[in-house]
């Protein structure tokens, strides 16, 4: 039998996988739709149409403000298994992380990745971060990051890389979300504009200095498929 190992493919054997083990420990799970978990698409959080790069920076900056659901109600309508999860008592929900966690090991074992043994997941890590070294270390990325750090200080963001940025401001917005659920209400209109304000000029910035879809990272990852070819005939 032919296995359809595409992305959807796999990401349905999964979810079906998660409905019947979380069943047999005596919960209920809701399947995720492959457009929850894939790539980011940068699209209009009202009308869901398909937006340009730099356009979606001027508008939404990382769509973190606009693509986060800022209130216990607003989570509880878009998320059923949160949904699910909140109707349980504090005890059962305890009960629930903890058959998630194991459902969650127990399926990538024996579905994600059923042929890769702990020496093969090891040599695939070392090779991982052998490449990824030699691609930090390449003149073109090294020049690249270089001018890509001076411009986003000059813009009043001290960052080593994107993906230090778009962590630290995730984390700051979780915890400010986090601040307000805590208190009962959710965060106001007024730091709401504020921290998208600050999004959308990093995210405006990231692009006038060489970040985005097409730059940094676009050739960062043709230089990682490259060597990892060259050294291993795999990308």
């Amino acid at each position: 039998m032919v296995v359809d190992n595409t992305a959807e493919a796999a990401h349905h054997r999964n979810e079906e996988a998660m409905v019947a083990c979380m069943e047999a420990q005596g919960f209920e799970y809701f399947a995720r739709p492959f457009d929850d978990v894939r790539g980011f698409v940068f699209r209009n959080p009202e009308t869901g149409e398909v937006m340009e790069e730099a356009a979606f920076a001027a508008a939404y900056g990382l769509g973190i403000v606009s693509g986060t659901a800022t209130s216990i109600e607003q989570v509880l309508e878009t998320d059923p298994n949160a949904a699910y999860q909140y109707s349980l008592s504090e005890e059962q929900r305890e009960h629930y992380d903890a058959a998630r966690d194991a459902c969650d090991q127990k399926i990538f074992g024996a579905v994600i990745a059923p042929d890769i043994d702990e020496a093969t997941s090891e040599e695939m890590g070392r090779r991982w971060d052998e490449v990824e070294e030699l691609v930090l270390s390449h003149p073109e990325i090294v020049a690249a990051l270089a001018t890509w750090r001076q411009h986003m200080s000059a813009n009043g963001f001290e960052y080593s890389d994107y993906d230090e940025a778009v962590e630290h401001l995730e984390e700051e917005f979780n915890a400010l979300l986090n601040e307000a659920m805590e208190r009962g209400r959710p965060l106001s209109e007024a730091q709401l504009h504020e921290f998208q304000q600050r999004e959308i000029s990093f995210a405006v910035a990231n692009l006038e200095a060489g970040g985005g879809e097409s730059g940094i990272g676009a050739r960062y990852q043709e230089l990682f498929d490259q060597i990892m070819d060259e050294r291993y005939g795999e990308s």
